[in-house]
């Protein structure tokens, strides 16, 4: 995937996992990215600068990602969603989309 460069966008994956409800951030287009924390707010943000750099790193040249949305409006979908603790196990998706680079 890689292979071909960057790409355009990412989707992440998003969980609770646990009794102390780890937040967790994974893509299934970026392999090795598992970002978690009890702080939901700093799981997201974290996911997305990890992104940036592991898909930097597999590449060989910087790439930058930002979320389509804010921390806030994630948050707001997910309440909106009314989750049973077995559906909160569930993935929903944040897309990220790459950074055009000015030079």
């Amino acid at each position: 995937m890689l292979s071909q460069g960057p790409p355009s966008q990412i989707t992440l994956a998003y969980r609770v996992i646990g009794e102390a409800k780890t937040h967790v951030f994974t893509s299934e287009q970026v392999p090795g990215l598992h970002i978690g924390s009890e702080c939901p707010e700093l799981a997201f943000n974290d996911a997305i600068a990890a992104l940036g750099e592991l898909v930097s790193h597999k590449c060989g040249y910087e790439v930058v990602y930002k979320p389509v949305m804010t921390f806030q409006e994630f948050w707001d979908k997910l309440a909106k969603r009314d989750l049973s603790a077995a559906e909160s196990l569930l993935s929903k998706y944040v897309v990220a989309k790459k950074e055009e680079m000015r030079v």
